[in-house]
């Protein structure tokens, strides 16, 4: 069954996740300082807003 995904903005990282995130679900990003969650946040923020 094909879900609709949701682009993070990040072509990468896309990639890994199976080519963007599920709407509607709960995701928990972790990591150390500077591995660049908050860049992604902003990408995935302006990827949702087109």
């Amino acid at each position: 069954m094909s879900q609709n995904r949701l682009s993070v903005g990040i072509t990468g990282l896309n990639e890994v996740i199976d080519g963007g995130l599920i709407p509607q679900r709960s995701y928990l990003v972790r990591g150390s300082p500077g591995t660049g969650k908050t860049t992604a946040r902003k990408n995935l923020d302006k990827a949702t807003q087109k």
